[in-house]
């Protein structure tokens, strides 16, 4: 066999080894797969929470659902109160993350600070350019909490803070 025949021979039984490994490996263990992982929030005001999330920034609405005071307390989401979500989400990647908001009956908000505490406080989300965003922020008059706006870190990217309609805490990256 000539060398480049050794090699190219060698290069596929080495794509085909790795094939059947990879089958194999994650055949064995779809039942742990993790397909996605999505966030929920409590809000408020849904509508306040969902005009903030879409059209200030920009996540799209994908599906809305209620679930009745028995079935949520069977599932385990409410003690015996209905709740009515609605699934955002940040692009159109068919396994792209979903945010929720939820509007559990009769819970009125409680105000967040600029604490961080112990628990769910804020998330991250990671754009291409801040820009957009800082004109859409100052449109509809949502303070940014970074003195200098944008702040730009030690490891080179930039960032601002806000908070959405319940007092969470948004952070925008741009890499």
């Amino acid at each position: 066999m000539k060398p480049k025949s050794r090699v190219k021979f060698m290069f596929g039984l080495v794509l085909l080894v790795s094939a059947f490994f990879f089958a194999f490996h994650y055949e064995q263990r779809t039942d742990e797969a993790i397909v996605s992982m999505n966030t929920g929030v409590v809000v408020s005001d849904l509508e306040k929470s969902l005009d903030f999330y879409t059209n200030v920034l920009g996540m799209t609405k994908v599906s809305t659902f209620r679930a009745d005071a028995e079935l949520a307390e069977s599932a385990g989401l409410t003690k015996g109160k209905a709740i009515d979500v609605v699934n955002l989400k940040i692009n159109d990647l068919p396994n792209a993350p979903m945010y929720k908001l939820a509007k559990i009956e009769g819970v009125k908000t409680a105000a967040l600070s600029n604490s961080f505490n112990p628990g769910l406080r804020y998330i991250t989300i990671v754009v291409n350019d801040l820009t957009p965003y800082l004109k859409r922020f100052k449109e509809s008059d949502i303070h940014v909490w970074s003195k200098k706006s944008p702040v730009t870190a030690p490891q080179g990217f930039k960032v601002i803070v806000v908070q959405d309609p319940d007092g969470a805490v948004v952070e925008l990256i741009q890499k």
